[in-house]
């Protein structure tokens, strides 16, 4: 492996990597370069790195951890770099010694000429949410942090660091996921099993593949035998023991989530279709597997699928139902579309043979009571009290209560939810027109900004973009955040911004 020096002429300490308070940084992109800025648009992260985030996990490991990100370097432009410094302690007793507008120097690769060809993908090191490289760029893959551990690969084996940089667990093994609940799946000679945050080998190396454990359970994967079964792999649960859980009957489709898990029958007969139910931990049925499709638990209702034949029986259509967290199918499936519940409400649509080109929607509670009849064209929940809807009767777009009283209404409405309660209104041409919603007052005055596409919303900061014509991909364009009087918070020099995460996921 290269060697990797790290000359610094500004002091700074690991221990800012771990004394972080909670953040939410956005990532962003320019010239193929990524960095990170915050809610008021400052560059936390400088834009230096050729990539960031988890490499391959197979696990929902997120990006962030312990405020400590990965990052990467290639090997293919090394360069001496003078990113800008966020204040650092000189002295971890001394609080007050700080260096403002410090530099620091990294020399990130060896001398141009003396670069290790065979490496394209560059070394990962991580960076914290103050934009201090903690952890030296020198290991070929890395993984976010979880539980103050780290999987990182070295010359083609994984092991794991802990926030320091320190290696805690020597890098054997061939693939290494994330912790969770105080085990990692970890794999070696071909086989998964785990290890605990010791680095303790607790459940031997027995299984295909592994997830990670999930309320106290895990999934593990085994081949079939194909010529009896067309199901690929086997999937059951087993707990913190290495005992199975669940039984051989079902394929454990999802991870938990609050004791509660998805599964379908293990043996399908040819042709079959496989279906879907609910199981708990312990391998109790609570749901027959008789729907086509479950999706999560919101509101303590989770939105099923069955599909239905004509009279016919020369079609099949969906038809959309409701069941709660003890399997019981609270509201049976009889809607063409449903919508997932939110605040307690759902917006569904009518099963209809009229073919006249509308849809019928309605509202309804969790209880399956209608709190507005199919008299709509068209209803989107703003929040628990008001809706955007077009009654059947004309195509006006107005907002109105879980009542049915018009609040306000639009001539020439397409409206783009930005998320978190705000939308903004468009034209026939996809230029703006007005922002709505049950946000804070907005004054932002659109009838300067009609080239400029609005894009998200959080934070109080709306995420914009403006033509660019000399850039490339997407919508040709550079992004920047404003507020809601319109002051531009970060000036459209970007290539990208996306969403807003926490810098430590506890």
């Amino acid at each position: 492996m290269m060697k990797l020096k790290l000359f610094l002429v500004a002091i700074a300490f690991h221990a800012l990597g771990s004394a972080q308070e909670k953040k939410y940084l956005a990532q962003v992109r320019l010239n193929d370069k990524y960095g990170y800025i915050d809610t008021s648009g400052r560059e936390v992260v400088p834009v230096i790195y050729d990539d960031v985030g988890a490499y391959g996990s197979i696990d929902d490991s997120g990006t962030w951890g312990d405020n400590l990100i990965p990052v990467n370097i290639g090997k293919s432009n090394p360069a001496l770099i003078e990113p800008p410094m966020p204040k650092l302690a000189v002295d971890p007793g001394k609080a007050s010694d700080s260096i403002e507008n410090s530099s620091i120097y990294i020399q990130l690769g060896p001398p141009a000429g003396e670069q290790d060809a065979g490496n394209a993908d560059g070394q990962w090191g991580y960076c914290n949410a103050a934009g201090v490289l903690a952890i030296p760029v020198q290991f070929d893959k890395a993984l976010p942090f979880s539980e103050g551990r780290a999987a990182v690969e070295i010359k083609g084996r994984w092991g794991y660091i802990d926030t320091a940089g320190k290696i805690i667990i020597p890098a054997i093994y061939e693939k290494a996921e994330a912790f969770s609940e105080g085990y990692a799946a970890v794999q070696k000679k071909g086989r998964y099993g785990y290890i605990n945050i010791q680095g303790e080998e607790v459940i031997g190396f027995q299984y295909e593949s592994a997830r990670s454990f999930k309320s106290g359970r895990a999934r593990v994967f085994e081949k079939k035998d194909q010529n009896t079964n067309r199901k690929g792999m086997a999937c059951w649960a087993i707990n913190k023991k290495g005992e199975r859980v669940t039984a051989a009957d079902y394929d454990i489709e999802s991870d938990f989530s609050e004791g509660l898990a998805m599964y379908s029958l293990s043996k399908l007969e040819p042709y079959a279709a496989v279906r879907y139910g609910i199981i708990t931990t312990e391998g109790k049925i609570l749901t027959p597997a008789v729907y086509d499709e479950i999706w999560d638990f919101t509101d303590g209702l989770a939105k099923v699928m069955v599909y239905k034949s004509t009279a016919d029986l020369r079609e099949a259509y969906p038809a959309y139902g409701y069941i709660n967290t003890l399997g019981k199918e609270v509201i049976k499936p009889q809607f063409a579309t449903a919508e997932q519940f939110r605040y307690g409400m759902a917006v569904v649509s009518e099963i209809d043979d009229t073919d006249d080109g509308w849809s019928r929607y309605g509202l309804i509670n969790t209880k399956g009571t209608f709190v507005l009849d199919f008299n709509w064209k068209y209803l989107r929940l703003i929040d628990g009290s008001q809706l955007w809807a077009v009654p059947l009767d004309n195509s006006q777009m107005r907002r109105i209560t879980t009542k049915g009283k018009t609040l306000g209404s639009f001539t020439d409405a397409h409206l783009l939810d930005l998320g978190n309660g705000l939308f903004v209104e468009t034209n026939g041409y996809g230029e703006p027109v007005a922002f709505a919603g049950s946000t804070a007052k907005i004054t932002i005055d659109l009838a300067k900004l009609q080239d400029t596409k609005f894009l998200a919303y959080q934070f109080g900061l709306v995420r914009f973009g403006e033509p660019c014509s000399s850039c490339e991909g997407y919508d040709a364009q550079q992004q920047g955040l404003m507020d809601l009087k319109g002051n531009v918070v970060t000036k459209t020099k970007y290539s990208e911004i996306s969403d807003f995460e926490p810098t430590d996921t506890k």
